[in-house]
């Protein structure tokens, strides 16, 4: 379906409504046949944000009239991940010095991720604010954190606000949340098929920079 759609010869624009997972909660308690909430909660846990390489023309995020006192700032985001314990042995930071330290190994390699890229740096500084609502503790007292990837991804889509002109803009929020969509990936490539498959339905750029990110965001800090 995937590729039998990108070949289309047919203008194809995504647009994206952005509404906030609390509001869509509400919606639904005021609908004439409501779902359960849990059916939403998998939906936020499920959710995937469209990029271009997968034949649209054009993607048009929705301007949903969120006031800037009801969106927060980059460095608020990181700001709420300080002192937050991962309670897992595969991380050894707390969750802002984890994604600092690997914003920073990333950033090392910027070029040529950095200027109009700039996106994906800002994704990396806070690839796993998601864990944030999806920890979960296991009868051994270890954190897991299913699908924080995708509510991560999906809580900076419709909250996010930079001040800064030049990076408030569609591109530059669509490729930051696809860093943070999409950086567990890399975790389960583990064959040259598979490799292969997401390098055409990522494209070589997205495809690298994923796996650039995957080599800084195992890496523990000693």
């Amino acid at each position: 379906m995937f590729e039998y759609v990108r070949k289309l010869d047919v203008e194809k624009i995504c647009y994206i409504v952005p509404k906030k997972y609390k509001d869509c909660v509400k919606d639904n308690k005021n609908r004439e046949h409501t779902v359960p909430e849990y059916v939403l909660e998998k939906q936020l846990r499920r959710f995937q944000i469209p990029f271009k390489e997968e034949g649209f023309s054009e993607i048009v995020i929705h301007d949903m009239g969120y006031t800037y006192a009801e969106k927060i700032l980059p460095n608020a985001v990181t700001i709420s991940m300080t002192g937050f314990d991962q309670k897992n042995p595969h991380h050894n930071m707390y969750l802002e010095d984890h994604c600092d330290f690997t914003y920073n190994k990333f950033s090392d390699l910027a070029h040529p991720y950095d200027v109009y890229k700039s996106g994906f740096l800002l994704g990396a500084k806070i690839h796993d604010f998601g864990k944030l609502c999806t920890q979960t503790i296991d009868e051994n007292g270890i954190a897991h954190y299913f699908g924080h990837e995708n509510v991560g991804s999906y809580c900076v889509l419709t909250t996010l606000y930079n001040p800064f002109e030049e990076y408030n803009t569609d591109v530059f929020l669509l490729d930051c949340c696809f860093l943070i969509n999409y950086h567990m990936m890399p975790f389960n490539w583990n064959t040259e098929k598979t490799k292969n498959k997401w390098k055409n339905i990522f494209g070589e750029e997205k495809y690298n920079m994923l796996l650039k990110f995957h080599e800084c965001d195992k890496a523990r800090c000693e």
